[in-house]
């Protein structure tokens, strides 16, 4: 059965009708219209600040990622001078891709078309048969390739716009720069990636991702009561009836009016620590770790925050999230979005520990 042209909600009325944000009711038709999506791609993407990777995967001169901001391909590279930039992923010749692999590191970029080369500046370096093809005519200064113009870090995260009248990185934060800062920022020597990017492909629009990372914790007593009840076991006090009923408790909701959100809970030192000798040696060892840097993080943080927040979903958006779990490193992600809804949006994760001061 084919189906005719979708039409759009657009057509006979505005976002503002879609989203009563006083009632927290909002149509189903912002995860499906591809007007809405349309202009997204046009008024969205190009303005907001996208995460693109986190530091620890750039060490080295050379080293690289690719991946996307908005609809556009892009590689995210140190230069020889130290520099994180960013460029498009689009060769100036056809516009073929001069990056194939998630990452690695590279002297140049070459397009596997007709072999244009550009170093990790973007610049173009070699074109073959210059003299006979463009009777050295060509100007490589004006053909490089076109380079994201704000790249900026916050606490090892880095991010970029293609806006270059956007607000700096730290003002469009705000004051989610404070919740960050109690996974980012609990010892001296900050955070690092650890191993490879778990990538998940999920059919749905991008913004599903964020609605469920910016602060939806009441899904969390029943949608994640498998784990706690397999490490209980057949003890009655063990894991299971604990997690359910930290997740049940009194919480703190922060929502920016930029989009950013956070939900997650402020446990006490006794609290937060019980909790995980509950459940297994591997619990335990984190607990240990908890106790002997919790001074340390109090004189850095302050006290609230060398406690918690714990069990967080949230979300930087538009599309930058992360759970910080007291149980484990915590994992970031950011979702590609490359449709409405009929295609996939990518969902990477990886786990970001805190590094030992140096």
């Amino acid at each position: 059965m084919e189906l005719g042209p979708q039409r759009s909600t657009l057509e006979h009325g505005s976002l503002e009708d879609l989203v009563d944000w006083r009632r927290g009711a909002i149509s189903g038709e912002i995860f499906a219209d591809p007007a809405i999506h349309a202009r997204e791609t046009e008024q969205l993407f190009p303005r907001a600040w996208l995460f693109l990777a986190h530091e620890s995967q750039l060490r080295r001169a050379g080293d690289f990622v690719s991946t996307f901001m908005g609809a556009d391909a892009v590689i995210v590279v140190r230069d020889g001078d130290g520099t994180i930039r960013g460029m498009l992923n689009a060769c100036r010749h056809r516009g073929m891709p001069v990056c194939r692999v998630d990452s690695g590191n590279a002297r140049v970029f070459t397009c596997p078309f007709h072999g244009w080369s550009y170093d990790r500046s973007g610049t173009l370096v070699n074109v073959p048969l210059l003299d006979t093809a463009y009777h050295n005519e060509l100007d490589t200064t004006a053909w490089g390739l076109i380079p994201v113009p704000r790249v900026a870090s916050y606490k090892g995260l880095v991010f970029a716009t293609f806006d270059e009248s956007a607000p700096s990185l730290l003002d469009y934060l705000g004051d989610m720069a404070w919740y960050l800062d109690s996974m980012l920022d609990r010892r001296d020597g900050g955070t690092e990636g650890l191993g490879g990017v778990h990538k998940i492909r999920m059919h749905g629009n991008w913004k599903l991702v964020a609605e469920q990372f910016a602060g939806d914790n009441y899904h969390a007593v029943f949608a994640h009561a498998s784990a706690p009840t397999a490490w209980s076991g057949d003890d009655p006090e063990g894991a299971a009836p604990r997690f359910s009923g930290s997740m049940s408790s009194a919480g703190r909701q922060f929502a920016g009016r930029e989009g950013h959100g956070t939900a997650g809970f402020f446990l006490s030192s006794k609290a937060l620590t019980g909790g995980l000798r509950a459940m297994t040696d591997d619990h335990r060892l984190v607990a240990d770790y908890y106790d002997a840097t919790n001074d340390e993080v109090a004189d850095r943080l302050g006290a609230e925050r060398s406690r918690g927040p714990s069990g967080t979903a949230a979300l930087v958006f538009p599309t930058f999230t992360y759970l910080e779990e007291s149980s484990a490193p915590p994992p970031l992600g950011s979702a590609i979005r490359r449709g409405p809804t009929t295609s996939s949006s990518g969902v990477g994760s990886w786990s970001t520990p805190p590094r030992r001061p140096r």
